[in-house]
């Protein structure tokens, strides 16, 4: 995972899990994680960039999940997205 600031510094991180992981259940692992380091570094917007289309959609509210694994993974990743503030796409 690659975090970084508006001013171009970066927070690189490598992760390695205890469990075995599907490669969506990866993808969200990391979404969280670079989440948690966003809110430790006290950022209020966010940006995510993610080669996962399913986790990408589902945070979206595009796709649903419906495996009780992934449902776990995005309503974390879901209330954590709640202390950023939201891009306002509005053209008005």
């Amino acid at each position: 995972m690659v975090v970084t600031t508006p001013e171009g510094d970066a927070v690189e991180c490598a992760m390695r899990f205890d469990f075995r992981a599907i490669n969506n259940q990866a993808e969200y692992e990391v979404l969280l994680a670079s989440l948690r380091v966003c809110v430790a570094l006290g950022a209020d917007k966010v940006e995510i960039f993610s080669d996962s289309q399913m986790v990408i959609n589902q945070v979206l509210d595009e796709y649903q999940a419906k495996d009780e694994h992934m449902i776990g993974y995005l309503t974390s990743a879901t209330e954590l997205l709640k202390r950023f503030k939201r891009k306002n796409n509005n053209k008005n």
